[in-house]
């Protein structure tokens, strides 16, 4: 697809805005003249790519499938977690996996400014993928408010002041987990919603912290775990635990999307929507990516 084959597309699809796609269609002819040494794959991804159109693109990007399947083999008997940083630094874009060193065997990704090349690394990251174990009865089959609050702070790597590749909003920030439930990625929608949740989870932990109080375990047990709310837990069946999630993102209003691929291709992916069908039952709707 070129400039004028997504203007066409733009024009056909449903509830567009032709003026709008004019608008883009000339401020993009404009950049490209100006910006010669900037590939039409690269301002797409930039500008134009959908979340489905990413998920596709780092699916195919040499190493991503061999250092998935470690981390799925690893989810049977594995008893520590493992992971890996997505970056934008061509033919450098995921790092070693990495393995444990965090609380109940979660992994610790290796983040650093110690040097110029740690900074150019830092203001490059822009996702994660991580495992969650079936023999750890802590663990649980989809993300938990720990992760959704790590996709915050990968967020603000995109968008650092001091940055030199600095985006207004966090277009690209992404992360993956698989689990012996499934293989999902969570997306932002809304950056300022999701940095209020990080505020709230933060300050439970904090407090926890500094005041020995147990606000965090309390939640845990009493919402996302309990049964009659999130219903969230290591014993919660895969179709229990992506309607409690979706549920947990509309009422605390996170602002991130929920998809799922196969676990076994790396692909196949679709976006998951909460369907509320009334008197306090919900299902959910997987949209296929395109």
């Amino acid at each position: 697809m070129g400039l004028n084959a997504w203007y066409v597309a733009a024009n056909n699809a449903p509830n567009n805005i032709p003026a709008n796609n004019q608008y883009f269609l000339n401020w993009a002819y404009k950049y490209l003249v100006l910006n010669p040494d900037v590939t039409w794959e690269e301002f797409y991804e930039e500008y134009l790519a959908t979340p489905c159109d990413q998920l596709k693109t780092i699916k195919d990007k040499p190493g991503f499938t061999n250092k998935m399947t470690e981390l799925k083999n690893n989810v049977p008997t594995g008893t520590q977690e493992k992971g890996f940083i997505i970056r934008d630094i061509p033919n450098q874009e995921f790092s070693p996996v990495v393995q444990g060193g965090g609380m109940d065997g979660g992994v610790m990704f290796p983040f650093k400014d110690n040097t110029p090349q740690d900074l150019e690394e830092l203001y490059r990251t822009y996702g994660t993928a991580h495992n969650h174990l079936r023999n750890n009865i802590k663990h649980i089959g989809v993300f938990t408010p720990e992760d959704i609050g790590a996709l915050y702070y990968l967020g603000m790597f995109e968008t650092f002041a001091s940055s030199p590749y600095r985006s207004d909003f966090p277009k690209k920030t992404i992360m993956y987990v698989i689990t012996d439930q499934g293989f999902f990625a969570i997306k932002i929608n809304d950056f300022n919603k999701l940095a209020s949740f990080s505020k709230w989870w933060s300050d439970m932990v904090i407090s926890d912290l500094n005041n020995g109080t147990e606000k965090v375990n309390e939640y845990m047990k009493r919402n996302f775990s309990k049964p009659d709310k999130y219903n969230i837990s290591h014993t919660s069946t895969k179709e229990q635990q992506i309607k409690g999630f979706l549920r947990f993102i509309k009422d605390k209003n996170i602002g991130i999307d929920l998809y799922e691929g196969d676990k076994n291709s790396f692909g196949d992916w679709k976006k998951l929507e909460l369907i509320d069908n009334g008197s306090g039952n919900y299902s959910y709707n997987p949209i296929p990516c395109n």
